[in-house]
Protein backbone atom coordinates (compact mmCIF):
# COMPACT_ATOMS: atom_id res chain seq x y z
CA UNK A 1 0.00 0.00 0.00
CA UNK A 2 2.85 2.33 0.83
CA UNK A 3 4.46 1.88 -2.62
CA UNK A 4 1.21 2.80 -4.38
CA UNK A 5 0.93 5.93 -2.26
CA UNK A 6 4.50 6.95 -3.09
CA UNK A 7 3.90 6.33 -6.79
CA UNK A 8 0.73 8.44 -6.73
CA UNK A 9 2.63 11.27 -5.02
CA UNK A 10 5.39 11.10 -7.66
CA UNK A 11 2.87 11.24 -10.51
CA UNK A 12 1.08 14.18 -8.89
CA UNK A 13 4.31 16.21 -8.75
CA UNK A 14 5.25 15.72 -12.41
CA UNK A 15 4.71 18.64 -14.80
CA UNK A 16 1.99 18.45 -17.43
CA UNK A 17 3.23 17.11 -20.78
CA UNK A 18 3.85 19.80 -23.40
CA UNK A 19 2.95 19.72 -27.07
CA UNK A 20 6.08 19.31 -29.18
CA UNK A 21 6.55 20.58 -32.74
CA UNK A 22 9.27 20.11 -35.35
CA UNK A 23 11.10 23.00 -36.99
CA UNK A 24 10.00 23.16 -40.64
CA UNK A 25 13.59 23.98 -41.66
CA UNK A 26 15.82 21.60 -39.68
CA UNK A 27 13.43 19.14 -38.03
CA UNK A 28 14.49 19.92 -34.44
CA UNK A 29 11.73 19.06 -31.96
CA UNK A 30 10.96 21.67 -29.31
CA UNK A 31 8.07 22.62 -27.02
CA UNK A 32 5.44 24.54 -28.97
CA UNK A 33 5.52 27.45 -26.52
CA UNK A 34 9.21 28.00 -27.42
CA UNK A 35 8.68 27.76 -31.19
CA UNK A 36 7.87 30.50 -33.69
CA UNK A 37 4.68 29.28 -35.35
CA UNK A 38 2.74 30.75 -38.24
CA UNK A 39 -0.48 29.75 -39.94
CA UNK A 40 -0.71 29.77 -43.72
CA UNK A 41 -3.07 28.32 -46.32
CA UNK A 42 -1.12 25.05 -46.22
CA UNK A 43 -1.42 24.83 -42.43
CA UNK A 44 0.75 25.68 -39.46
CA UNK A 45 4.55 25.82 -39.73
CA UNK A 46 6.81 26.15 -36.72
CA UNK A 47 10.47 27.13 -36.49
CA UNK A 48 13.16 26.83 -33.84
CA UNK A 49 14.59 30.29 -34.55
CA UNK A 50 14.05 33.57 -36.39
CA UNK A 51 16.86 32.59 -38.75
CA UNK A 52 15.11 29.36 -39.79
CA UNK A 53 11.81 31.18 -40.27
CA UNK A 54 13.59 33.75 -42.47
CA UNK A 55 15.36 30.97 -44.40
CA UNK A 56 12.03 29.24 -45.09
CA UNK A 57 10.50 32.48 -46.38
CA UNK A 58 13.48 33.06 -48.69
CA UNK A 59 13.04 29.53 -50.12
CA UNK A 60 9.27 29.96 -50.68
Amino acid sequence: MRAASAEAETLKNQPEPEEMVACATCGLHLPKHEAICETAEAGERCFCSDAHQKQAHEED
